[in-house]
C-alpha cells in the first residue's frame, strides 16, 4: 500500500517517496498463484488459455487496490482475457468461494497461500517472481514460465520522516539488520514464506522506488 496508494488515490496528504525515507526492508513474501486442485490448469500458460476458452473466470483479492488485486487485472489486460475482479475484505476469506468453484485463481503472498498448499486443498501454478521461493522449490517463477513481467511481492519495509538525520536512519538500519540475521528469527519467517533483501538504507530507499515504478 505504501507505494500503490500515491497511484490510486488523488487526495493523500503526503508523497511517499519525498516525504519518507527508508531505514530498511525487514522481509518480502513473494505472490504466488493458486487454483482449486481439480482444476485443469498447471501453469500460467494454461490459466490464459483457460481464460479464453471459459466465460465467467474470477480472480479474488483482499480488495481494490491491492497487489493480488492489481498484478491479476495487469494480466488479464495483458494477455487480453476477460477476468473479473472479486474483492474481499481479506486474502483468508478468498479461500472458501476458491474452494467451491466460485471463484477461478487467487495470486496471494506465501503467508496466505503456504498453509492452504502444504494442506492439498489448491494447486500452485506459478511463483510471481524473478527467482524460486525456498519453500516451493519445485514451482516455477512466472520469470521461467515465460510471464516474466508478471512479478510480485508483498514486502514489510521500515520508514521513517524524510529529514530524520543519518545518523537515526544508520542505527534504525544496524539494529534492523541483527534481528534478521538472527537464526531463529530469520527461519521463524522463513517457514512463513518469507525472502530476506539485507539491505542498507540506502539499498531500502532503492527498493522503495524499484516498487513504485513496478506499480
Amino acid at each position: 500500500p505504501f507505494v500503490i496508494m500515491p497511484h490510486v488515490y488523488s487526495n493523500l496528504r503526503y508523497d511517499a517517496l519525498k516525504d519518507f525515507r527508508a531505514t530498511s526492508v525487514v522481509a518480502y513474501y513473494p505472490l504466488v498463484t493458486v487454483v482449486r486442485a481439480s482444476l485443469p490448469v498447471r501453469n500460467l500458460k494454461d490459466l490464459f488459455e483457460y481464460a479464453r476458452n471459459n466465460s465467467g473466470v474470477t480472480y479474488g483479492s483482499p480488495g481494490p487496490g491491492t497487489s493480488p488485486h492489481l498484478v491479476s487485472e495487469y494480466m488479464a489486460r495483458d494477455e487480453k482475457v476477460e477476468m473479473v475482479h472479486v474483492p474481499y475484505r481479506s486474502g483468508g476469506q478468498v479461500f472458501n468461494d476458491l474452494l467451491g468453484g466460485r471463484v477461478t485463481f487467487y495470486s496471494g503472498p506465501t503467508t496466505e497461500v503456504l498453509p492452504q498448499i502444504r494442506a492439498g486443498l489448491v494447486r500452485p501454478i506459478a511463483v510471481l517472481s524473478e527467482r524460486r521461493t525456498k519453500q516451493l522449490p519445485d514451482v516455477p517463477t512466472s520469470a521461467e514460465q515465460g510471464f516474466g513481467k508478471y512479478v510480485a511481492t508483498s514486502w514489510t519495509a521500515i520508514v521513517v520522516p524524510a529529514k530524520t538525520p543519518q545518523n537515526i536512519v544508520d542505527k534504525i538500519g544496524a539494529d534492523v539488520a541483527a534481528v534478521t540475521a538472527d537464526p531463529a528469527f530469520r527461519s521463524r519467517l522463513e517457514e512463513q514464506g518469507a525472502e530476506f533483501v539485507d539491505a542498507s538504507p540506502a539499498e531500502a530507499q532503492s527498493f522503495l522506488i524499484k516498487e513504485d515504478q513496478l506499480w
